[in-house]
């Protein structure tokens, strides 16, 4: 049996002990209720290590990832506000 660790990306974060019974470069394969399934190791919803602390720093990296979007879009986001406040109704003509 091969041990992987499992750092669920999306929701809850968490990181989850996998028992597989083989692996490729991309995909790890695991036996659970009778039953086979396969996964890549790398995806956009989880990512699959050799130990425990890979899958904490894979975790952590993606945690700071989002942190640092949502300041951008933050950044975005009070720049358009200031561009609002600061307009100025037109100067209307004489008729």
């Amino acid at each position: 049996m091969i041990i992987k660790w499992k750092a669920v990306l999306f929701g809850a974060a968490e990181i989850v002990r996998v028992d597989c019974i083989r692996e490729t470069t991309h995909i790890v394969v695991c036996r659970e209720d009778n039953s086979e399934w396969s996964a890549r190791k790398i995806s956009e919803g989880a990512a699959y290590f050799d130990s425990w602390a890979e899958a904490h720093a894979h975790l952590t990296q993606h945690a700071v990832n989002r942190v640092m979007g949502a300041r951008r879009q933050l950044e975005v986001a009070s720049s358009y506000a200031g561009n609002v406040k600061g307009m100025r109704a037109p100067v209307e003509a004489p008729t």
